[in-house]
């Protein structure tokens, strides 16, 4: 994430993180960490000019983890919102429309749902949930 710290400091994005304890989730956690790279990078690309990236990360509904990855960039316009997790197809100029395929994939694999929020001008925000690891 050593990545990610540097990019914020060269953008004057303040990042806000709250993370509770929590319980095990089911899945790889290098995928989980793929997911989060991926929101978090798209939302710093949406803050060309500074601002605030918000993570926040505790126990969800229904035996799950929720996660949180908001950030008061550009938002995405609501006629492009619907298809923003198809391979290809980018809201950038410069984007090849994978990173958000990607995580949505993920997400599905392990049996999550994940949402998103938009105002343009106002910000986006994905709200991931994910199963925790049942105990037998």
């Amino acid at each position: 994430m050593h990545l990610l710290k540097s990019q914020c400091e060269k953008k004057n994005i303040i990042v806000e993180k709250e993370i509770s304890a929590l319980p095990d989730i089911e899945g790889d956690e290098e995928q989980i960490s793929q997911v989060i790279l991926n929101l978090c990078l798209n939302a710093i690309q949406a803050m060309p000019d500074g601002g605030r990236l918000s993570i926040l990360v505790n126990q969800g509904k229904l035996n799950g983890v929720q996660l949180e990855v908001e950030d008061a960039g550009s938002g995405i316009a609501a006629d492009r919102l619907r298809r923003i997790f198809d391979p290809f197809y980018s809201t950038k100029v410069d984007g090849i429309g994978m990173g958000l395929a990607v995580a949505y994939r993920i997400v599905r694999e392990h049996q999550g749902e994940i949402q998103v929020k938009s105002e343009v001008g106002k910000g986006t925000r994905f709200s991931i949930w994910l199963p925790i690891k049942l105990k037998v």
